[in-house]
């Protein structure tokens, strides 16, 4: 990257590009700088263009996908990662990332699965766990999703618990010695919910229940994945 500015590094590369031809190594890194440097249509240009001169590199398919989980355009994203798993079906990104793309969509089944398959790959990876036990809470299934988790992931978070009033639910991750004082918290933003929603956080319908959680921690602005409220009770 040229002195931190990675438009100028993605724009030499452009012109190497022109050339020596297409390369989707290159191609693929020119993407990686335009989004670092906020040009989004620009990079998912490039990764198209990588994925175009080789299908079979895996990367330039994930990059694509992820960034077009970010813009909340789930279907195309989902599709990126199908074609990476004909490229590299041991690819452990891409099931991790799938699994984050089907959440997204609260299709937290299929989410598990995608989670299970790359846990599969990469046994012990602490952040897969941690998602593949996020599927299972967010689908209420707070069991599941407690015996799933490692037991560093239980020293650092706790377990997790729900909180509910009516048909609005509050879910999040807890310590014992916190878990009375959370739950209060909890119960009373749940019962506060017709004065509005507390700052930083979102209502979400799924169903025939009202999730308050956390914002999301990859899409600003957007309600939490897993309807985790761990933020905002905890505050």
């Amino acid at each position: 990257m040229l002195r931190g500015n990675p438009l100028e590094a993605a724009q030499v590369l452009d012109d190497v590009l022109a050339v020596i031809g297409d390369n989707a190594r290159i191609h693929h890194q020119v993407g990686v700088y335009r989004e670092q440097g906020g040009d989004m249509e620009g990079a998912l240009g490039s990764y198209a263009r990588a994925s175009a001169t080789d299908p079979m590199f895996t990367e330039a398919w994930v990059s694509r996908g992820v960034l077009l989980d970010t813009r909340g355009e789930w279907a195309a994203a989902l599709g990126c990662y199908r074609s990476a798993m004909l490229a590299d079906p041991q690819h452990v990104a891409t099931w991790r990332n799938m699994g984050n793309c089907l959440a997204a969509q609260h299709k937290y089944d299929e989410a598990a699965s995608a989670y299970d398959t790359a846990l599969g790959l990469a046994v012990g990876d602490q952040t897969i766990a941690f998602l593949r036990a996020s599927a299972h809470a967010a689908k209420g299934d707070l069991e599941t999703a407690h015996r799933l988790m490692t037991d560093a992931l239980r020293e650092e978070l706790g377990q997790p618990v729900e909180e509910r009033v009516g048909d609005a639910v509050c879910r999040f991750f807890v310590r014992s010695e916190a878990e009375a004082q959370r739950r209060e918290r909890a119960r009373a933003l749940l019962e506060a919910l017709e004065d509005g929603v507390p700052q930083g956080a979102h209502l979400v319908t799924v169903g025939a229940v009202r999730h308050l959680c956390d914002e999301d921690p990859v899409r600003e602005g957007h309600p939490h994945r897993f309807l985790d409220a761990s933020t905002v009770v905890g505050r």
